[in-house]
């Protein structure tokens, strides 16, 4: 519905409740981690509940809303809302093995190379986030085009995502160009870690501009709710990515898990290219 404004003020009202809730069920009620587990869920509940009802009289503004069992048990639509939402689970648990994978690959080495990887590649979540905000618009505004069967209005929201997507991509990568060594010198004070980390640190400087492709795509197919064609290439990306990250780590160690990666993300965004004519399909 592109209400960004009121699903960033959602996130922020939970993160800061569950900061606030955790802490004082911790040190005031000496819960420990049951403290920060029972301040998540109970963050978790508050946010729902406000965000449900203020959903509710705002869809209340342009539509009649009526409780009907009969159609709220409609299976048809359950099981095509139940599709799309697993498609999306497989891909995401795809996504988040990929990345216990690169960190498995890394203990095959050493403690200090497992150290210097998680600094980096925790730089690199920093910047998916960022890059992940023009994903999220754009889900709302091809959703929006697609309904509306706007095959002009949808080529135009591609291309000038991508064109901001890349750009801000290239942006960040030259930030950390410049800053790299300031933000690994932050995040540990040991020097060894400090050293390896700067030698790794081409691939956190590469990696936001490359990677900035596929996060677009990713953006587009859940916008259109393509979710299986977003499967499909997430088997198809992680499969290649796991034959070559055997074969090139045992080549060239470290620098072999790095450039796995980049090619993971590289199959990620080609996959989804080669789907897109699917999309396109669904405006005739």
């Amino acid at each position: 519905m592109q209400k960004t404004k009121i699903s960033s003020l959602a996130v922020g009202f939970f993160s800061i409740l569950n900061i606030v809730l955790s802490v004082i069920l911790v040190t005031k009620f000496d819960l420990n981690i049951k403290g920060v587990a029972y301040g998540t869920l109970f963050s978790a509940l508050v946010t729902s509940v406000i965000f449900l009802t203020y959903t509710f009289y705002y869809l209340k503004k342009f539509t009649t809303i009526k409780i009907n069992i009969t159609k709220l048990l409609d299976f048809k639509k359950i099981k095509k809302i139940f599709n799309i939402n697993f498609n999306i689970f497989i891909r995401t648990i795809l996504l988040t093995f990929s990345f216990l994978w690169f960190t498995y690959l890394g203990t095959q080495i050493g403690e200090n190379y497992v150290a210097a990887n998680a600094i980096l590649i925790n730089l690199v979540f920093l910047s998916a986030f960022i890059l992940d905000a023009y994903a999220f618009s754009t889900e709302g505004m091809v959703g929006y085009s697609l309904g509306k069967k706007d095959l002009k209005l949808f080529k135009t929201i591609v291309k000038n995502s991508f064109i901001l997507s890349s750009l801000t991509g290239l942006f960040i990568s030259i930030i950390y160009f410049f800053i790299n060594q300031y933000v690994i010198n932050l995040m540990s004070d040991i020097e060894e870690i400090r050293k390896l980390s700067a030698s790794y640190v081409i691939w956190l400087i590469l990696i936001p501009f490359i990677a900035s492709f596929c996060y677009q795509f990713d953006g587009i197919f859940i916008g259109t709710s393509q979710t299986k064609e977003l499967r499909n290439a997430m088997i198809f990306s992680v499969f290649f990515y796991l034959l070559f990250s055997i074969i090139l780590t045992n080549y060239l160690s470290n620098t072999g898990i790095w450039i796995s990666l980049c090619l993971f993300m590289i199959l990620r965004a080609f996959s989804l290219y080669f789907y897109l004519d699917r999309i396109y399909q669904r405006f005739n």
